[in-house]
């Protein structure tokens, strides 16, 4: 997407482009005027700018309880959360800046940068082979990953990195209250990772970040079902599992 949005919003200027481009995300997807989580899930899946306005659609339906809803409902509502959540990062001239526009709301972190013309991916550091590493053969033996460090408090997660805290999010608008996610701050020397952890009726699903947000590695396993590890460098083969001495 070219850029939209100028350097330095406000709060009210973000909202405003914000709700512009969201309405022509819901325009491709709703159906009779309305949008449901099947609409969230095509946006998330488009090739182009547009589909980071998926997770908007899906956490409003799924933290507002509903199965469906009016378009008009959901851009209203839409620009008043962007324009809220911009207001509560701005800084002390009432400005947001790209650096604290990472800061805001997991879901409309992406949004920002996408209006402003940049790439997401620069914000983030790139995976480091030896992080995967070190983060694999901390995780990938454990029998319990509560054992593996502190659980971190959900206030204190909205102090971490956008990504963390997107997959927090993403994880409890699909599983919901019954089955909340857990944060475990894992130490190893001088660095921290961040596991999130979600257990659920039909299996559960890992995600490990550095403190700075890159993913390192993730595993999803069915109730009745094998591990399924993925690595942040390629999927776990039995050849990286030797090289780290985890082939036993």
């Amino acid at each position: 997407m070219e850029k939209i949005l100028k350097s330095n919003p406000t709060p009210a200027e973000f909202a405003a482009q914000w709700a512009e481009q969201f309405e022509k995300a819901l325009k491709t997807v709703a159906k009779d005027g309305k949008v449901n989580e099947s609409a969230g899930e095509k946006l998330e899946a488009r090739k182009d700018a547009l589909r980071v306005f998926g997770d908007n659609v899906v956490h409003f339906l799924h933290f507002s309880g509903q199965d469906e809803v009016e378009t008009k409902k959901m851009l209203d509502a839409g620009r008043q959360y962007a324009q809220k959540q911009a207001g509560l990062v701005a800084g002390a001239n009432g400005k947001i800046s790209d650096a604290q526009a990472l800061k805001l709301s997991s879901d409309l972190v992406a949004d920002f940068y996408v209006l402003r013309g940049k790439s997401l991916d620069a914000t983030l550091p790139k995976a480091k082979p030896a992080d995967v590493d070190a983060a694999l053969k901390l995780v990938y033996p454990a029998n319990g990953y509560a054992d593996l460090g502190e659980s971190v408090s959900t206030a204190d997660v909205k102090n971490l990195s956008w990504p963390i805290r997107k997959c927090v999010d993403d994880y409890d608008a699909i599983w919901g209250s019954d089955y909340p996610s857990d944060v475990i701050a894992i130490k190893s020397g001088d660095k921290t990772y961040y596991l999130v952890n979600q257990v659920n009726d039909g299996g559960m699903g890992i995600d490990v970040y550095t403190s700075a947000g890159s993913w390192l590695l993730g595993m999803t396993c069915s109730e009745s079902g094998e591990p399924n590890w993925s690595l942040a460098l390629g999927e776990l083969t039995d050849k990286k599992l030797k090289e780290l001495g985890l082939d036993t």
